[in-house]
Protein backbone atom coordinates (compact mmCIF):
# COMPACT_ATOMS: atom_id res chain seq x y z
CA UNK A 1 0.00 0.00 0.00
CA UNK A 2 1.12 3.74 -0.44
CA UNK A 3 1.49 6.44 2.42
CA UNK A 4 -2.00 7.73 3.12
CA UNK A 5 -2.68 10.35 5.59
CA UNK A 6 -4.02 9.45 8.92
CA UNK A 7 -6.73 11.78 10.57
CA UNK A 8 -5.79 12.70 13.73
CA UNK A 9 -7.80 15.87 14.99
CA UNK A 10 -9.16 17.04 18.18
CA UNK A 11 -12.90 18.01 17.88
CA UNK A 12 -14.22 19.57 20.85
CA UNK A 13 -17.99 20.35 20.25
CA UNK A 14 -20.97 21.72 21.30
CA UNK A 15 -23.27 19.45 23.40
CA UNK A 16 -26.77 19.50 25.16
CA UNK A 17 -24.56 19.46 28.69
CA UNK A 18 -24.44 23.74 27.68
CA UNK A 19 -20.80 23.58 27.92
CA UNK A 20 -18.42 25.61 25.69
CA UNK A 21 -16.53 24.01 23.19
CA UNK A 22 -13.69 24.35 21.31
CA UNK A 23 -12.70 23.10 17.87
CA UNK A 24 -9.45 22.25 17.67
CA UNK A 25 -7.42 21.99 13.94
CA UNK A 26 -6.63 18.78 12.06
CA UNK A 27 -2.79 17.20 13.06
CA UNK A 28 -1.78 14.91 9.84
CA UNK A 29 0.86 11.93 10.22
CA UNK A 30 1.78 9.69 7.94
CA UNK A 31 1.75 5.61 7.70
CA UNK A 32 0.98 2.51 5.69
CA UNK A 33 -2.45 1.67 5.73
CA UNK A 34 -5.51 2.26 3.77
CA UNK A 35 -7.37 5.65 4.22
CA UNK A 36 -10.79 6.35 5.20
CA UNK A 37 -12.68 8.23 2.54
CA UNK A 38 -14.12 12.03 3.70
CA UNK A 39 -17.26 10.50 3.67
CA UNK A 40 -16.48 7.98 6.27
CA UNK A 41 -14.49 10.78 8.23
CA UNK A 42 -17.69 12.83 8.15
CA UNK A 43 -19.97 9.53 9.26
CA UNK A 44 -17.42 9.44 12.72
CA UNK A 45 -17.61 13.13 13.20
CA UNK A 46 -21.14 12.70 12.64
CA UNK A 47 -21.51 9.56 15.03
CA UNK A 48 -19.04 11.29 17.62
CA UNK A 49 -21.30 14.16 17.79
CA UNK A 50 -24.65 12.62 18.14
CA UNK A 51 -22.75 11.15 21.15
CA UNK A 52 -22.45 14.68 22.42
CA UNK A 53 -25.69 15.64 22.03
CA UNK A 54 -27.98 12.35 23.76
CA UNK A 55 -29.19 11.93 20.43
CA UNK A 56 -27.09 8.69 19.18
CA UNK A 57 -29.95 5.55 19.65
CA UNK A 58 -31.58 6.93 22.52
CA UNK A 59 -27.89 6.96 24.32
CA UNK A 60 -27.96 9.90 26.88
CA UNK A 61 -25.16 12.43 26.33
CA UNK A 62 -21.92 12.19 27.02
CA UNK A 63 -19.08 15.00 28.18
CA UNK A 64 -16.51 13.43 26.03
CA UNK A 65 -15.57 10.69 23.42
CA UNK A 66 -12.37 9.16 21.93
CA UNK A 67 -12.85 7.03 18.74
CA UNK A 68 -9.68 5.09 17.22
CA UNK A 69 -9.68 3.08 13.81
CA UNK A 70 -7.20 0.92 12.68
CA UNK A 71 -6.34 -1.08 9.16
CA UNK A 72 -4.41 -4.40 9.04
CA UNK A 73 -2.53 -2.86 12.40
CA UNK A 74 -2.09 0.61 11.48
CA UNK A 75 -4.14 3.49 12.89
CA UNK A 76 -5.72 5.81 10.05
CA UNK A 77 -8.22 7.79 12.49
CA UNK A 78 -7.66 8.74 15.99
CA UNK A 79 -10.05 11.33 17.07
CA UNK A 80 -10.84 13.03 20.84
CA UNK A 81 -14.37 14.90 21.19
CA UNK A 82 -16.04 17.15 23.82
CA UNK A 83 -14.19 17.23 27.63
CA UNK A 84 -11.81 15.54 30.01
CA UNK A 85 -13.16 17.87 32.96
CA UNK A 86 -16.56 19.09 33.24
CA UNK A 87 -15.87 21.53 35.90
CA UNK A 88 -12.32 22.57 34.16
CA UNK A 89 -13.98 23.02 30.21
CA UNK A 90 -10.68 21.07 29.76
CA UNK A 91 -11.18 19.20 26.43
CA UNK A 92 -10.31 16.13 25.71
CA UNK A 93 -6.99 14.92 23.74
CA UNK A 94 -6.34 12.34 21.14
CA UNK A 95 -3.92 11.03 24.11
CA UNK A 96 -6.26 11.21 27.12
CA UNK A 97 -6.55 8.31 29.20
CA UNK A 98 -9.22 6.40 30.51
CA UNK A 99 -10.23 3.89 32.42
CA UNK A 100 -11.28 0.93 30.35
CA UNK A 101 -13.19 -1.32 33.00
CA UNK A 102 -13.20 -5.18 31.46
CA UNK A 103 -11.35 -4.33 28.69
CA UNK A 104 -8.37 -4.95 31.18
CA UNK A 105 -9.46 -8.79 30.86
CA UNK A 106 -7.87 -9.70 27.39
CA UNK A 107 -4.57 -7.98 29.30
CA UNK A 108 -4.92 -10.38 32.32
CA UNK A 109 -5.81 -13.42 29.89
CA UNK A 110 -2.57 -12.49 27.85
CA UNK A 111 -0.30 -12.64 30.99
CA UNK A 112 -1.78 -15.73 32.47
CA UNK A 113 -1.58 -17.43 28.90
CA UNK A 114 2.08 -16.48 28.62
CA UNK A 115 2.75 -18.46 31.96
CA UNK A 116 0.87 -21.31 30.07
CA UNK A 117 3.38 -20.83 26.95
CA UNK A 118 6.42 -20.95 29.25
CA UNK A 119 5.11 -24.20 31.19
CA UNK A 120 5.22 -22.73 34.50
CA UNK A 121 1.24 -23.65 34.18
CA UNK A 122 -1.59 -25.67 32.43
CA UNK A 123 -4.67 -24.61 31.69
CA UNK A 124 -6.35 -27.87 33.40
CA UNK A 125 -4.26 -26.71 36.55
CA UNK A 126 -6.92 -27.07 39.96
CA UNK A 127 -6.23 -22.80 40.95
CA UNK A 128 -6.13 -24.37 44.10
CA UNK A 129 -2.59 -25.66 43.59
CA UNK A 130 -1.67 -22.46 42.57
CA UNK A 131 -3.73 -20.61 45.19
CA UNK A 132 -4.77 -22.61 48.06
CA UNK A 133 -7.30 -20.07 49.59
CA UNK A 134 -8.95 -19.47 46.20
CA UNK A 135 -12.54 -19.25 46.86
CA UNK A 136 -13.80 -22.80 45.44
CA UNK A 137 -15.63 -24.57 47.79
CA UNK A 138 -14.00 -27.53 48.24
CA UNK A 139 -14.32 -27.82 44.26
CA UNK A 140 -11.76 -28.26 41.44
CA UNK A 141 -12.20 -24.92 39.32
CA UNK A 142 -9.32 -25.05 36.46
CA UNK A 143 -7.57 -21.90 35.43
CA UNK A 144 -9.43 -22.11 32.33
CA UNK A 145 -12.90 -21.63 33.55
CA UNK A 146 -11.65 -18.92 35.16
CA UNK A 147 -10.54 -17.31 31.97
CA UNK A 148 -13.96 -18.21 29.80
CA UNK A 149 -16.15 -17.53 33.29
CA UNK A 150 -17.49 -21.10 33.86
CA UNK A 151 -15.99 -21.64 37.31
CA UNK A 152 -19.33 -21.31 38.85
CA UNK A 153 -17.83 -19.09 41.37
CA UNK A 154 -20.12 -16.04 42.33
CA UNK A 155 -19.04 -12.78 40.83
CA UNK A 156 -18.30 -10.11 44.29
CA UNK A 157 -19.77 -7.28 41.67
CA UNK A 158 -23.44 -8.86 42.10
CA UNK A 159 -23.80 -8.83 45.52
CA UNK A 160 -26.02 -7.10 46.96
CA UNK A 161 -24.27 -4.68 49.00
CA UNK A 162 -21.48 -4.21 46.32
CA UNK A 163 -22.89 -1.05 44.69
CA UNK A 164 -23.19 0.62 47.81
CA UNK A 165 -19.19 0.00 48.98
CA UNK A 166 -17.19 0.74 45.78
CA UNK A 167 -15.21 3.59 47.49
CA UNK A 168 -13.67 1.64 50.20
CA UNK A 169 -10.15 0.28 49.78
CA UNK A 170 -9.80 -3.74 50.50
CA UNK A 171 -7.01 -5.73 50.36
CA UNK A 172 -6.29 -8.88 48.89
CA UNK A 173 -7.46 -11.16 52.07
CA UNK A 174 -10.33 -9.24 52.48
CA UNK A 175 -11.63 -9.51 48.91
CA UNK A 176 -11.03 -13.43 49.04
CA UNK A 177 -13.06 -13.45 52.64
CA UNK A 178 -16.07 -11.70 50.75
CA UNK A 179 -15.73 -14.44 47.85
CA UNK A 180 -15.58 -17.42 50.40
CA UNK A 181 -18.72 -16.35 51.98
CA UNK A 182 -20.87 -17.23 49.00
CA UNK A 183 -21.28 -21.15 47.37
CA UNK A 184 -21.11 -21.83 44.16
CA UNK A 185 -23.86 -21.05 41.43
CA UNK A 186 -23.46 -24.05 39.47
CA UNK A 187 -20.79 -26.77 39.35
CA UNK A 188 -17.28 -25.83 37.32
CA UNK A 189 -17.12 -25.79 33.65
CA UNK A 190 -21.26 -26.78 33.46
CA UNK A 191 -22.56 -23.03 32.85
CA UNK A 192 -21.37 -19.83 31.69
CA UNK A 193 -22.15 -16.76 33.90
CA UNK A 194 -19.99 -13.77 33.56
CA UNK A 195 -17.44 -12.81 36.50
CA UNK A 196 -15.17 -11.02 37.95
CA UNK A 197 -14.23 -12.95 40.77
CA UNK A 198 -12.26 -15.29 38.22
CA UNK A 199 -10.52 -12.52 36.86
CA UNK A 200 -9.62 -11.22 41.19
CA UNK A 201 -8.05 -14.81 41.24
CA UNK A 202 -6.14 -14.46 38.30
CA UNK A 203 -4.28 -11.40 39.10
CA UNK A 204 -3.59 -12.89 42.24
CA UNK A 205 -2.29 -16.43 39.87
CA UNK A 206 -0.37 -13.41 37.90
CA UNK A 207 1.40 -11.91 41.21
CA UNK A 208 2.29 -15.44 42.86
CA UNK A 209 4.01 -16.54 39.04
CA UNK A 210 5.36 -13.04 39.06
CA UNK A 211 7.27 -12.60 42.31
CA UNK A 212 5.62 -8.98 41.56
CA UNK A 213 3.17 -6.85 41.99
CA UNK A 214 0.01 -7.56 39.05
CA UNK A 215 0.61 -3.26 37.91
CA UNK A 216 4.70 -4.04 37.61
CA UNK A 217 4.40 -7.37 35.93
CA UNK A 218 2.18 -5.80 33.12
CA UNK A 219 4.30 -2.72 33.29
CA UNK A 220 7.30 -5.34 32.87
CA UNK A 221 6.48 -7.11 29.96
CA UNK A 222 3.57 -5.63 28.35
CA UNK A 223 3.03 -1.77 28.46
CA UNK A 224 6.80 -0.99 28.59
CA UNK A 225 7.65 -3.38 25.66
CA UNK A 226 5.05 -3.01 23.86
CA UNK A 227 5.09 0.91 23.65
CA UNK A 228 1.65 1.30 25.38
CA UNK A 229 3.18 4.55 27.29
CA UNK A 230 -0.10 5.81 28.35
CA UNK A 231 -1.49 2.10 29.85
CA UNK A 232 -1.33 2.01 33.54
CA UNK A 233 -3.03 0.69 36.45
CA UNK A 234 -5.55 3.28 37.54
CA UNK A 235 -4.92 5.96 39.89
CA UNK A 236 -8.82 6.08 42.24
CA UNK A 237 -8.56 9.87 40.76
CA UNK A 238 -7.17 11.31 37.66
CA UNK A 239 -3.56 12.48 39.20
CA UNK A 240 -2.97 14.89 35.77
CA UNK A 241 -4.01 16.35 32.91
CA UNK A 242 -4.14 13.25 30.30
CA UNK A 243 -6.14 11.98 32.53
CA UNK A 244 -10.00 12.12 32.00
CA UNK A 245 -12.66 12.59 35.01
CA UNK A 246 -15.61 10.56 35.06
CA UNK A 247 -19.49 11.28 34.63
CA UNK A 248 -22.76 9.74 35.03
CA UNK A 249 -25.32 11.09 33.19
CA UNK A 250 -28.03 13.42 35.66
CA UNK A 251 -31.58 11.72 36.25
CA UNK A 252 -32.67 15.24 35.41
CA UNK A 253 -30.94 15.82 31.96
CA UNK A 254 -28.91 18.76 33.40
CA UNK A 255 -25.62 17.72 32.78
CA UNK A 256 -23.40 15.55 33.73
CA UNK A 257 -22.53 14.34 37.82
CA UNK A 258 -19.40 13.10 39.02
CA UNK A 259 -19.29 8.90 38.81
CA UNK A 260 -19.35 7.29 42.13
CA UNK A 261 -16.40 6.72 43.95
CA UNK A 262 -14.33 3.69 43.25
CA UNK A 263 -11.28 2.18 44.94
CA UNK A 264 -9.53 0.53 42.38
CA UNK A 265 -8.45 -2.54 44.56
CA UNK A 266 -11.91 -4.06 44.36
CA UNK A 267 -11.66 -4.43 40.17
CA UNK A 268 -8.06 -5.62 40.39
CA UNK A 269 -7.11 -7.21 37.32
CA UNK A 270 -10.84 -8.07 36.67
CA UNK A 271 -11.16 -3.78 35.28
CA UNK A 272 -8.49 -1.56 36.79
CA UNK A 273 -6.27 -0.42 33.66
CA UNK A 274 -6.45 2.82 32.24
CA UNK A 275 -5.44 3.81 28.46
CA UNK A 276 -6.12 5.71 25.56
CA UNK A 277 -7.48 4.60 22.03
CA UNK A 278 -4.10 4.48 20.25
CA UNK A 279 -2.44 2.10 22.50
CA UNK A 280 -5.28 -0.14 22.62
CA UNK A 281 -5.37 -0.27 18.92
CA UNK A 282 -1.22 -0.61 19.29
CA UNK A 283 -2.15 -3.75 21.75
CA UNK A 284 -4.53 -5.28 19.08
CA UNK A 285 -1.74 -5.04 16.48
CA UNK A 286 0.71 -6.68 18.77
CA UNK A 287 -1.44 -9.46 19.08
CA UNK A 288 -1.86 -10.28 16.10
CA UNK A 289 1.86 -9.69 15.21
CA UNK A 290 2.83 -12.28 17.70
CA UNK A 291 4.19 -9.93 19.73
CA UNK A 292 2.27 -10.94 22.83
CA UNK A 293 1.42 -14.47 22.93
CA UNK A 294 2.27 -17.13 19.68
CA UNK A 295 -0.58 -17.13 16.81
CA UNK A 296 -1.53 -20.61 18.00
CA UNK A 297 -2.27 -19.61 21.50
CA UNK A 298 -3.95 -16.48 19.96
CA UNK A 299 -5.84 -18.67 18.39
CA UNK A 300 -6.71 -20.68 21.42
CA UNK A 301 -7.58 -16.92 23.48
CA UNK A 302 -9.95 -16.36 20.43
CA UNK A 303 -12.00 -19.58 20.00
CA UNK A 304 -15.26 -20.11 21.35
CA UNK A 305 -15.56 -22.20 24.75
CA UNK A 306 -17.78 -24.82 25.71
CA UNK A 307 -19.81 -25.22 29.07
CA UNK A 308 -22.57 -28.70 28.58
CA UNK A 309 -23.97 -28.63 25.25
CA UNK A 310 -23.36 -24.54 25.19
CA UNK A 311 -21.17 -23.17 22.54
CA UNK A 312 -20.35 -19.94 24.13
CA UNK A 313 -19.89 -15.93 23.06
CA UNK A 314 -16.78 -16.26 25.00
CA UNK A 315 -13.04 -17.33 24.44
CA UNK A 316 -10.07 -17.27 26.95
CA UNK A 317 -10.56 -13.19 28.06
CA UNK A 318 -12.38 -12.19 25.06
CA UNK A 319 -15.25 -12.09 23.48
CA UNK A 320 -16.29 -13.80 19.85
CA UNK A 321 -19.23 -13.61 17.67
CA UNK A 322 -20.18 -12.19 14.59
CA UNK A 323 -22.29 -9.12 12.80
CA UNK A 324 -23.83 -10.55 9.53
CA UNK A 325 -21.38 -13.27 8.37
CA UNK A 326 -18.33 -10.61 9.95
CA UNK A 327 -16.17 -12.73 12.50
CA UNK A 328 -15.09 -10.43 14.99
CA UNK A 329 -13.26 -10.35 18.73
CA UNK A 330 -12.73 -7.81 21.66
CA UNK A 331 -14.37 -6.88 24.57
CA UNK A 332 -16.53 -4.22 26.16
CA UNK A 333 -16.17 -2.64 29.57
CA UNK A 334 -18.26 -0.54 32.09
CA UNK A 335 -16.25 1.05 35.33
CA UNK A 336 -17.23 3.95 37.49
CA UNK A 337 -17.38 7.18 35.01
CA UNK A 338 -16.28 5.39 31.96
CA UNK A 339 -17.90 2.90 29.08
CA UNK A 340 -15.65 2.03 26.94
CA UNK A 341 -15.08 -0.61 23.58
CA UNK A 342 -12.38 -2.43 21.73
CA UNK A 343 -13.44 -4.69 18.58
CA UNK A 344 -11.46 -6.29 16.03
CA UNK A 345 -12.55 -7.79 12.82
CA UNK A 346 -10.17 -10.46 11.95
CA UNK A 347 -10.88 -11.16 8.57
CA UNK A 348 -11.88 -7.70 7.56
CA UNK A 349 -8.77 -6.26 9.44
CA UNK A 350 -10.63 -3.47 10.79
CA UNK A 351 -10.04 -2.43 14.43
CA UNK A 352 -12.68 0.23 16.18
CA UNK A 353 -12.13 1.58 19.86
CA UNK A 354 -14.66 4.15 21.46
CA UNK A 355 -14.25 4.92 24.79
CA UNK A 356 -16.33 7.25 26.89
CA UNK A 357 -15.97 9.37 30.23
CA UNK A 358 -19.60 9.08 30.97
CA UNK A 359 -21.85 5.92 32.13
CA UNK A 360 -24.55 4.76 29.04
CA UNK A 361 -24.52 3.10 26.00
CA UNK A 362 -22.71 5.33 23.52
CA UNK A 363 -19.00 3.74 23.63
CA UNK A 364 -21.21 0.67 22.32
CA UNK A 365 -23.93 2.48 20.11
CA UNK A 366 -21.11 4.35 18.56
CA UNK A 367 -18.90 1.65 17.86
CA UNK A 368 -21.67 -0.76 16.71
CA UNK A 369 -22.67 2.64 14.37
CA UNK A 370 -18.68 3.20 12.90
CA UNK A 371 -18.40 -0.78 12.24
CA UNK A 372 -21.31 -1.15 10.11
CA UNK A 373 -20.39 1.77 8.11
CA UNK A 374 -16.36 0.34 7.93
CA UNK A 375 -18.02 -3.14 6.89
CA UNK A 376 -20.60 -1.18 4.74
CA UNK A 377 -23.39 -2.95 6.30
CA UNK A 378 -27.06 -1.74 6.74
CA UNK A 379 -28.34 -0.19 9.81
CA UNK A 380 -29.92 -2.60 12.78
CA UNK A 381 -33.47 -2.85 12.12
CA UNK A 382 -35.61 -3.52 15.38
CA UNK A 383 -38.59 -5.53 15.76
CA UNK A 384 -41.67 -4.79 18.15
CA UNK A 385 -43.89 -8.02 17.67
CA UNK A 386 -47.30 -8.35 19.40
CA UNK A 387 -47.95 -10.73 21.81
CA UNK A 388 -51.13 -12.37 22.64
CA UNK A 389 -51.92 -11.85 26.68
CA UNK A 390 -50.55 -15.87 27.27
CA UNK A 391 -47.49 -15.03 25.47
CA UNK A 392 -46.50 -12.33 27.59
CA UNK A 393 -48.06 -14.01 30.79
CA UNK A 394 -45.03 -16.85 30.37
CA UNK A 395 -42.53 -14.20 31.03
CA UNK A 396 -43.87 -12.45 33.60
CA UNK A 397 -42.11 -12.61 37.75
CA UNK A 398 -39.29 -11.53 39.44
CA UNK A 399 -36.09 -13.01 39.19
CA UNK A 400 -32.83 -12.53 41.18
CA UNK A 401 -29.67 -11.09 39.19
CA UNK A 402 -27.64 -9.97 41.84
CA UNK A 403 -27.38 -6.89 42.09
CA UNK A 404 -31.01 -6.34 42.53
CA UNK A 405 -34.33 -8.14 41.92
CA UNK A 406 -35.66 -7.22 38.31
CA UNK A 407 -39.57 -7.21 38.07
CA UNK A 408 -41.15 -8.31 34.66
CA UNK A 409 -44.76 -7.30 34.12
CA UNK A 410 -47.47 -7.33 31.32
CA UNK A 411 -49.06 -3.83 30.88
CA UNK A 412 -51.84 -2.91 28.12
CA UNK A 413 -50.19 -5.22 25.83
CA UNK A 414 -46.45 -4.66 26.29
CA UNK A 415 -44.15 -6.35 28.24
CA UNK A 416 -42.16 -4.10 31.24
CA UNK A 417 -38.76 -4.49 33.35
CA UNK A 418 -38.46 -2.88 36.62
CA UNK A 419 -35.22 -2.96 38.92
CA UNK A 420 -35.39 -2.58 42.64
CA UNK A 421 -36.12 1.49 43.40
CA UNK A 422 -36.15 1.95 39.88
CA UNK A 423 -38.62 3.25 37.16
CA UNK A 424 -40.11 0.61 34.80
CA UNK A 425 -39.16 0.41 30.88
CA UNK A 426 -40.98 -1.09 28.09
CA UNK A 427 -39.33 -4.32 26.12
CA UNK A 428 -39.56 -4.97 22.31
CA UNK A 429 -39.91 -8.08 21.54
CA UNK A 430 -37.80 -9.73 19.29
CA UNK A 431 -38.78 -13.43 19.18
CA UNK A 432 -37.53 -16.47 20.68
CA UNK A 433 -37.91 -14.87 24.37
CA UNK A 434 -35.34 -12.00 23.38
CA UNK A 435 -36.29 -8.24 24.59
CA UNK A 436 -34.84 -5.17 24.00
CA UNK A 437 -35.14 -1.71 26.00
CA UNK A 438 -37.06 0.67 24.59
CA UNK A 439 -34.93 3.59 25.98
CA UNK A 440 -31.69 1.69 24.79
CA UNK A 441 -31.95 -1.76 22.33
CA UNK A 442 -28.10 -2.34 23.21
CA UNK A 443 -29.52 -3.25 27.02
CA UNK A 444 -31.16 -6.71 25.59
CA UNK A 445 -33.03 -9.58 28.15
CA UNK A 446 -33.05 -12.76 26.80
CA UNK A 447 -35.57 -15.88 28.62
CA UNK A 448 -34.70 -19.52 29.17
CA UNK A 449 -38.21 -21.20 28.58
CA UNK A 450 -39.05 -24.51 29.92
CA UNK A 451 -42.19 -25.81 29.90
CA UNK A 452 -43.86 -22.79 28.89
CA UNK A 453 -42.58 -20.97 31.85
CA UNK A 454 -39.93 -18.44 31.96
CA UNK A 455 -36.81 -19.96 34.39
CA UNK A 456 -34.47 -17.95 33.87
CA UNK A 457 -33.26 -14.44 32.20
CA UNK A 458 -30.39 -12.82 31.22
CA UNK A 459 -29.82 -9.18 31.29
CA UNK A 460 -26.77 -7.61 28.89
CA UNK A 461 -26.05 -3.89 29.42
CA UNK A 462 -22.74 -1.93 29.09
CA UNK A 463 -20.65 -4.70 28.69
CA UNK A 464 -21.71 -6.55 31.78
CA UNK A 465 -23.68 -9.77 31.76
CA UNK A 466 -26.27 -10.97 34.67
CA UNK A 467 -27.96 -13.97 35.16
CA UNK A 468 -30.72 -14.69 37.43
CA UNK A 469 -33.35 -17.28 38.16
CA UNK A 470 -37.15 -16.74 38.48
CA UNK A 471 -38.38 -16.52 42.12
CA UNK A 472 -41.04 -18.29 43.60
CA UNK A 473 -44.43 -16.38 43.27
Amino acid sequence: MSPQRILQKDMHRYSLFGLFALLLGVMPAIAQAQSLTDAQIVAVDSIAQNALDGTLAGAPPVAGMAVGIAHDGEVVLSEAYGLADVHEERPLERHSIFRIGSVSKPFTAAAVLRFVEEGRINLSDDVRDHLPNAPTQGQEVTIEQLLNHTSGIPSYTSRSDFMWQTGEKRTHDEMLAMMKSDSLDFAPGSEYAYNNSGYYLLGLLVEELSGVSYAEHLKETMFDPLGLGDTLYCPDEPENEQQARGYRPSPMGAGPMNATAISMTQPYAAGALCSTVEDLLTWRAALDRGDVISAEMLERMQQASVAGEDTLSYGLGIQVGERQGHRFVGHGGGINGFISQWIHFPDDQWTVVVLTNTEGAAAFRAEEAISRMLLDLPSTEYHNLSLSAEELAQFEGTYDIGPMNLRIFASEGDLYAQGDGQPAFRLLAQGGGVFLATFDPSVRIVFSIDDGQATELTLHQAGQIFTGSRLDD
